[in-house]
């Protein structure tokens, strides 16, 4: 080997030093922000974040329940501040013990998105959702929970927080086992869940995908199909034909980070489905995209 091979190779590791090291630092690296203390002492929740927001994009962050050296959850977040890096002035913490659950309520600020409110309980459950307005008092918590989530406390409905379906939406989605549905369900949200049994009996059933009922931050019913330590796929339903005659499902596919969250914004469609309300047919669109027109059969159901 000649001086100039060795000096060309010697070049080149250093640069994949370098680039290797920016990865890391932009991506990966951990680093603990707060870390606050429930009143008794028993619990501990921390603020981590992760990699490091390039420009001025979105910050991440995963936040830990802790009892003791034992994790309880972990749950991945995402804030929309201008590329600032995560501060003790991003959230704000209050402990409650509530229906026989104990846990926090946490608040995280976004400048350019809406703010989000999580309920940590300390059986690891986590429950999500996008406030409407800005909610900068933490005194104003427990009226805000009362109001917007009162539905969702009804039917008992948490998240799994070790695999949170969205950062934003949150993330893989679970319900407790002893998850309890309404008695009763209005006609829209009977039809969107027959819906989702009609597609799954036809086109995942046979795959021998599961069916595992969660709810989005927004309430909305979807359905976890599969799950591997790479990616998640879910069933979700995205609204009403042009004609009105059909339920329109889409079929996503996210793929997981390192640590375990994933990005519903960052999913990737498989599929589409049309569920006819009439006859209760399932019609596979072939659409990998919003671009796509879909099959002539597709077409002529949705009037799309």
């Amino acid at each position: 080997m000649t001086w100039g091979g060795i000096f060309l190779g010697i070049c080149m590791a250093i640069v994949a030093f370098i680039c290797g090291g920016i990865i890391y630092y932009t991506c990966y690296r951990v680093e603990t922000v707060e870390t606050i203390d429930s009143p008794d002492g028993e619990y501990s929740l921390i603020f981590q974040a992760v990699g490091t927001p390039i420009f001025f994009g979105s910050t991440k962050g995963r936040l830990l329940l802790m009892r003791g050296d034992e994790k309880c959850t972990q749950y991945g977040f995402e804030l929309h501040n201008d590329g600032a890096v995560l501060d003790s002035g991003d959230w704000d913490v209050t402990w409650f013990e509530k229906g026989g659950y104990e846990g926090a309520y946490v608040l995280l600020y976004n400048s350019e998105a809406r703010d989000e409110l999580l309920t940590v309980y300390s059986d690891g459950k986590v429950q999500s959702q996008k406030l409407l307005d800005p909610h900068e008092d933490i005194n104003q918590m427990e009226g805000v929970i009362s109001d917007e989530t009162k539905d969702l406390w009804e039917r008992e409905t948490y998240t799994d927080a070790e695999n949170p379906g969205e950062v934003e939406d949150t993330e893989t989605l679970e319900s407790s086992e002893d998850e309890t549905q309404p008695e009763t369900l209005d006609e829209e949200t009977q039809r969107i869940m027959d819906g989702y049994e009609a597609i799954y009996h036809e086109i995942f059933e046979p795959l021998r995908d599961g069916y595992e009922e969660s709810f989005t931050a927004k309430g909305m019913p979807r359905i976890l199909l599969s799950e591997d330590e790479n990616a998640v796929r879910y069933l979700l339903y995205d609204r009403k034909s042009a004609n009105g005659q059909c339920g329109i499902y889409v079929y996503y596919e996210a793929d997981k980070q390192p640590d375990g969250t994933w990005q519903p914004a960052e999913a990737r469609i498989c599929n589409m489905y049309a569920y006819v309300y009439e006859d209760g047919r399932v019609i596979t669109a072939d659409r990998t995209s919003w671009s796509d027109a879909g099959t002539d059969e597709y077409r002529q159901a949705t009037g799309e």
